[in-house]
């Protein structure tokens, strides 16, 4: 593949864990085509975890009832803004996904195909079993350029600067953020909790939930270095705590790995530490710990897997793997 794209379009898949899977696909697609505009068909419901993203590429949304062949088709014709593309990829799945590179009229057609849409493409490969999410899209890539990226590894936001003026903002204050979807403790991890808050000295500890949390109120009355900002819609919302906080603990995997891409120290608080990860193509991932049950539990950080045989156990594993 030797020509070189003026304008490429990307239909992004419908997420099955996070948006993240497909951040090492658009980082190399733009390391690949420097000098190519980049456009994105994103699901209407998929844009809002899409935060993340250098604003050079281009984003336009797209509704369900769009993705259909006349919808699909007069999807195209509306949306001025894109055309001449040289290089369309199909990161999405099924034969509708696969028109729309014959509605905005691309030379190169790149997806994964099945026998019902094989005809839509112009370079359709078999779709490789077994990879991760990420992995699979990168290797959609590697198929088109005849080029390896196995060794590649994306480096944190921190790192890569994203957003130029994001980490502007002074770290000298030691701040920890704690944003929990599902925080209905048991006594004894509520009394875990609040002893690893009162560990904590001389750091500010934030509380973020979903929902209102009665919980947050009660370990504010009792910590003073607590304060609780309440309640967020979205992972989003997280930005300035990304922004502001050297530490993060979380149930909620995105925002996990959200924190871990923004160069914090994080935590995932899940009952499945020996869950593979869900990422190949990351430099970056959040430790996981088990919460206490009979007072003993797993860790798994940076010193591997670790048990731990009471909650003060894990407290001090916690602070030795964020380096407190």
């Amino acid at each position: 593949m030797e020509e070189k794209p003026t304008k490429v379009l990307v239909l992004l898949p419908e997420f099955e864990v996070d948006a993240l899977e497909i951040l090492p696909f658009l980082s190399l697609l733009k390391e690949e085509f420097q000098e190519a505009e980049i456009n994105l068909l994103v699901h209407e419901k998929d844009r809002e975890d899409l935060f993340f993203l250098d604003p050079s590429f281009k984003i336009f949304i797209f509704k369900e009832h769009e993705k259909g062949l006349l919808g699909g088709h007069k999807f195209s014709v509306n949306l001025k803004d894109v055309f001449n593309i040289t290089h369309f990829f199909n990161l999405d799945t099924g034969l509708y996904s696969s028109m729309f590179g014959l509605h905005f009229r691309a030379k190169n057609r790149i997806g994964y195909k099945s026998s019902l849409d094989r005809v839509f493409y112009t370079h359709g490969y078999s779709k490789p079993q077994g990879l991760r999410r990420d992995q699979q899209h990168v290797r959609l890539l590697e198929y088109f350029l005849d080029k390896s990226f196995e060794t590649y590894r994306i480096p944190s936001f921190e790192k890569k600067l994203y957003e130029e003026d994001f980490f502007k903002a002074s770290k000298e204050n030691k701040e920890m953020t704690l944003f929990w979807r599902n925080f209905e403790p048991s006594f004894d991890e509520f009394s875990f909790w609040r002893d690893l808050l009162l560990d904590l000295k001389e750091t500010t500890v934030h509380l973020i939930s979903i929902e209102d949390n009665e919980y947050f109120t009660t370990l504010k009355e009792e910590i003073a270095l607590v304060e609780v900002i309440g309640k967020i819609e979205k992972v989003e919302d997280l930005k300035t705590n990304f922004q502001t906080s050297q530490f993060f603990i979380s149930d909620d995997p995105f925002a996990s790995r959200m924190a871990s891409m923004y160069g914090l120290k994080s935590i995932l608080v899940t009952p499945n530490i020996r869950q593979p990860q869900s990422y190949f193509h990351f430099l970056a991932e959040p430790a996981r710990m088990s919460l206490p049950r009979d007072g003993g539990g797993f860790f798994l950080g940076q010193e591997g897997e670790e048990l731990f045989e009471d909650t003060q156990e894990l407290i001090d594993i916690i602070f030795k793997d964020l380096e407190v």
